[in-house]
């Protein structure tokens, strides 16, 4: 008995799907932006280390 083979399926999105890739996107970048900041501050008690305003630009 041979395996069977599974067909090659392709999948996409459709446009209400992809409308917030955009915001998903900059959510993403701002993480990797901070992540030194973020683990710090999860990994200090809390009350010890202020909490960093961010800027708005």
């Amino acid at each position: 008995m041979r395996p069977a083979v599974q067909p090659r399926v392709e999948h996409t999105l459709a446009e209400p799907s992809r409308a917030p890739r955009a915001t998903v996107d900059g959510m993403c970048d701002r993480t990797h932006r901070y992540l030194a900041d973020i683990q710090a501050d999860r990994a200090s008690p809390p009350g010890r280390r202020p909490r960093a305003r961010a800027s708005r630009s």
